[in-house]
């Protein structure tokens, strides 16, 4: 193998990014008929666990800005899987909640989603999987304590 090849099959951003894109095309097609994205079924499952966060959590918890959030919210909305509700402290506050369709399609929606995972973690064994999972939440964790955008 070249050097040239060598350095490009080891770029760890290049294959995120690979990763990343491939799980957008799969999510996109497992979820067409269900009428859901790969950028909006994240909110979902989020609110599964915690119903009725603020659209600053999500653009906290995902490392979005917050139009990204809300025109995602707004999406969702729309197609009639979430709503939302004002605060009544602050009103310029909205409260995310899912909507009685979004919960009836929900195991269907977290079955389609772990195939990804799964297929990922097919020929690997635990300790590999483990591996991979530590790694990639130091680099998480890495990059979000660094959000001004320079590398230190």
């Amino acid at each position: 193998m070249s050097k040239e090849n060598k350095m490009i099959q080891t770029n760890v951003g290049r294959l995120i990014s690979i990763l990343y894109r491939h799980a957008q095309m799969f999510h996109n097609q497992q979820l067409k008929d269900i009428n859901i994205s790969s950028s909006e079924f994240p909110f979902l499952l989020y609110l599964n666990s915690i119903d009725g966060v603020t659209q600053e959590t999500f653009a906290q918890f995902y490392g979005m800005d917050k139009a990204a959030v809300t025109r995602t919210i707004q999406s969702l909305e729309e197609k009639g899987f979430v709503y939302r509700a004002k605060n009544k402290e602050d009103l310029r506050c909205n409260h995310i909640y899912l909507t009685e369709q979004a919960k009836q399609i929900l195991p269907e929606l977290k079955m389609r989603v772990d195939r990804w995972s799964s297929y990922l973690k097919e020929g690997l064994d635990e300790k590999e999987v483990e591996i991979v999972i530590n790694v990639l939440n130091r680099m998480v964790e890495k990059v979000e304590n660094n959000r001004n955008g320079e590398l230190k």
